[in-house]
């Protein structure tokens, strides 16, 4: 079985558990677009280029940004989701004079980088452009301080436990579905929700304040799954 990405064609998995890239890049991406009000010039922070969310997401986030054509793509750069390789980037940009109008990046990991460039070269607090790009429980801490407009699709660990459940039922015989997906929370800044968008929790809601900044946001439940499996006998 597969967990997260599918590892070469997939034609040996008995099952695949994830949750939906496609949902994830595809509602970022109009969020972002609503927001700006289908104007402005935009980067895209990715994660790992041959690594199947980050594809797929970016391959969803286009499709959307394409049916605005006053958005513009300035530039695409993959950051293996790490937060220093965003950080970097954003320097670069900000350095040369150039200020995005939005950054939509696949992950909160490399969205934390981006975030602190802002902060690092003097952006006041209200005066960051939108960002997406969710789980991470640093880069909600940042947006409710700074008040930066945010949307984020959190990509659940609590998939780990899922895809135990489904090994499992899979050592005991029993059926499983070839895809099982995690849901994904719609998690936007209070106030900056748009027509198609809307938040299932407000970010200012969605941090804790008394845990960690790597704390990940372990959201989502199965699909259809009961809340317990303790008394299925095999």
């Amino acid at each position: 079985m597969g967990v997260d990405r599918i590892c070469g064609g997939g034609r040996h998995l008995v099952s695949f558990v994830t949750a939906s890239d496609e949902t994830v890049g595809r509602v970022s991406a109009l969020w972002m677009a609503e927001h700006l009000k289908g104007r402005g010039r935009i980067v895209l922070l990715c994660g790992m280029e041959n690594a199947s969310p980050c594809s797929i997401r970016l391959r969803a986030a286009r499709r959307v940004f394409i049916t605005f054509p006053e958005i513009e793509i300035v530039d695409i750069h993959f950051t293996d989701w790490l937060a220093e390789r965003g950080y970097r980037f954003m320097m670069r940009c900000l350095s040369s004079g150039f200020v995005p109008d939005g950054v939509w990046c696949d992950s909160g990991l490399q969205g934390i980088g981006s975030l602190n460039a802002f902060r690092d070269k003097g952006f006041r607090r209200g005066t960051i452009p939108p960002h997406t790009g969710g789980e991470m429980n640093l880069m909600y801490k940042i947006a409710a301080t700074e008040k930066v407009p945010l949307c984020g699709l959190d990509y659940p660990p609590a998939m780990g436990a899922i895809s135990f459940q489904v090994a499992l039922d899979i050592l005991f015989g029993r059926q499983v579905p070839r895809i099982v997906e995690a849901n994904s929370e719609i998690i936007v800044t209070r106030g900056h929700e748009t027509k198609s968008v809307r938040a299932d929790v407000h970010a200012e809601k969605k941090v804790y304040w008394n845990r960690a900044d790597d704390h990940v946001h372990a959201a989502g439940r199965l699909r259809g799954w009961p809340a317990s499996r303790a008394a299925r006998k095999p």
